[in-house]
């Protein structure tokens, strides 16, 4: 299992993020996106909205972008590159769990950190 902080994890992420063709809107929203997520529930377009400053249809053009973003069946996300879905890879943000669907992202995301401290990959 493995610990970091959910801000400096939404802030390097999002650099990573708005470095890509078309991330405009999300290199904004993802930080914001992983802070929530972190918290450990779904988070709804107009709840992503409202604490990112945005407009509930330029949240959902930039998630729209986003083709591996999870969603539950009343819209709100549960995941993009990281999840609330529980999977055997495992690491934790400020002691709450998330999910990757590979292992290898349980080590992306805590390289890109630099605070890595444990983490759970099933053998």
């Amino acid at each position: 299992m493995m610990s970091i902080d959910a801000d400096h994890l939404a802030t390097r992420l999002g650099e990573t993020v708005r470095s890509t063709t078309g991330a405009d809107v999300m290199g904004q929203l993802w930080p914001v996106l992983l802070r929530e997520l972190a918290a450990g529930h779904p988070v709804t377009v107009e709840g992503l909205g409202r604490v990112s400053g945005r407009g509930v249809v330029e949240v959902r053009d930039g998630l729209g972008g986003l083709s591996d973003t999870e969603y539950d069946e009343t819209g709100a996300v549960l995941g993009h590159r990281i999840t609330l879905r529980e999977t055997p890879h495992r690491f934790t943000v400020d002691g709450q769990a998330l999910y990757t669907w590979c292992a290898l992202d349980t080590l992306i995301f805590p390289t890109e950190t630099s605070r890595l401290t444990s983490r759970k990959v099933p053998p």
